[in-house]
């Protein structure tokens, strides 16, 4: 099977929006043709657009030839690879890197006995506390009345 990553240009991405690809973009600097298509996405695609480091088309009325004139307008305009290239550089200007702060961290708790304190406290609780059961008990309770009161008045008038 083939990706569909390798058919387009190194200089330039598309998405639907979706803010991990966005932060990817932005630190590889690479302009984004974005085709939002629910939830987050529109709002995402927006604010890429007014920062200048996308172009953003509708899913619902998007073409093959808009894709290609959108492609072709994102590699030709250097506005947005300088811009981007910019963002680039001020996301990438880090003391070290992502893999020597990876093996920092491994290295930390592994000097720290496992780093108990790093550790998530939500895994000691009893299940029901972690399923907050007595939250789901109340709600299901105010359902069960609310519902048994339209019920009710629905039916005496």
């Amino acid at each position: 099977m083939r990706r569909t990553t390798s058919t387009f240009p190194p200089t330039s991405s598309r998405g639907h929006g979706f803010p991990s690809r966005t932060f990817w973009a932005k630190y590889h600097g690479v302009p984004v043709l974005a085709v939002p298509i629910a939830i987050d996405q529109p709002r995402n695609a927006a604010r890429m657009v007014r920062q200048k480091v996308a172009i953003s088309l509708s899913w619902s009325t998007v073409t093959a030839d808009q894709i290609v004139d959108a492609l072709n307008f994102l590699v030709n305009d250097t506005s947005y690879s300088e811009r981007l290239r910019r963002t680039s550089a001020v996301l990438q200007d880090q003391k070290e890197s992502p893999a020597d702060r990876a093996v920092w961290w491994v290295e930390y708790v592994i000097r720290h006995g496992g780093a108990p304190h790093l550790q998530y406290p939500g895994q000691r609780l009893h299940f029901l506390q972690y399923i907050c059961a007595d939250v789901l008990l109340f709600l299901a309770v105010c359902t069960y009345f609310c519902t048994d009161w339209l019920n009710a008045s629905c039916s005496t008038s």
